[in-house]
């Protein structure tokens, strides 16, 4: 497995800011799924499965933060699997009909592995 057009490795919850870049790049896009709890190599491949701890309202969390800081707002699915038998969360986004989508004040397209800022 490695990182595409439509598959995005993070390492941890904390980088949200990345995560919701992403999500604004796949909806401007063809869609696609971030799955948090990998750290890569720097080719895109997979160099570990961490995994992630959800605790509490995490998720709940991460879903409030996705609908304050995507507009027009954006509804991702969300799941945990297991992988190398560690939970990772999988972060389904669907390309959005009314485009673009804005993280916070800024819209983005996957191109490749990359995120790039529209203008």
């Amino acid at each position: 497995m490695k990182e595409s057009q439509k598959l995005e490795f993070k390492k941890s919850l904390a980088e949200r800011k990345e995560i919701l870049e992403t999500i604004s790049a796949f909806s401007n896009t063809k869609g696609g799924k971030i799955v948090v709890g990998i750290e890569e190599n720097k080719d895109g491949t997979i160099k570990e499965v961490v995994g992630v701890k959800v605790k509490g309202r995490e998720i709940v969390n991460l879903t409030n933060e996705i609908k304050q800081n995507t507009d027009p707002v954006i509804f991702p699915s969300m799941e945990l699997e297991k992988m190398e038998g560690m939970d990772v969360l999988v972060i389904e986004v669907k390309e959005s009909l009314v485009k673009p989508v804005f993280s916070s004040t800024k819209a983005f397209k996957r191109v490749g592995r990359s995120n790039v800022k529209l203008s």
